[in-house]
């Protein structure tokens, strides 16, 4: 359902939008200037946590020489979780994919994976375009922030 939302506030704003289903991400990554994902975590080596699907198109817009790119806003910065990022593990209801029972036949539904730093070309938040490199200014700026919150409430 994100994606069609994205696709629509995209198109809204005039921005062409080509949306189609997964499985055509290899065909259509070769033919695209880049690809751009959001994020529903970033942590300060650069790792992303978003949705299933992500990992794979962040491989294939690799494989053909593609600039990978996240949209996200800097709130989606996690400094407490540093630890936990390897275990995102969360799977949504089996019948989103497929309402079936049958004892041989185990529908499972993932819903986040990580995309690992280095797949990443560029961030971008309301805080501008950033390298990976320079991820540790907003997560500085993130600290000083809730250490003045924790100063004040002293």
């Amino acid at each position: 359902m994100e994606g069609r939302n994205t696709a629509l506030e995209l198109a809204k704003e005039g921005i062409k939008v080509n949306f189609f289903v997964d499985c055509a991400i290899a065909q259509k990554v070769k033919e695209a200037d880049f690809v751009m994902i959001g994020a529903d975590s970033l942590y300060p080596n650069g790792n992303v946590v978003n949705k299933i699907g992500s990992y794979p198109l962040a491989v294939t817009a690799r494989m053909h020489d593609k600039p990978f790119y996240v949209m996200t806003h800097s709130l989606k910065l996690k400094l407490k979780e540093l630890h936990h990022q390897d275990n995102i593990e969360e799977f949504h209801d089996p019948k989103e994919v497929w309402d079936i029972e049958h004892e041989n036949i185990e529908v499972l539904n993932p819903y986040f994976e990580l995309v690992p730093g280095y797949m990443i070309t560029r961030y971008f938040t309301e805080k501008g375009g950033l390298s990976r490199d320079n991820l540790s200014t907003i997560f500085r700026e993130r600290l000083e922030y809730m250490f003045a919150l924790n100063i004040k409430r002293e």
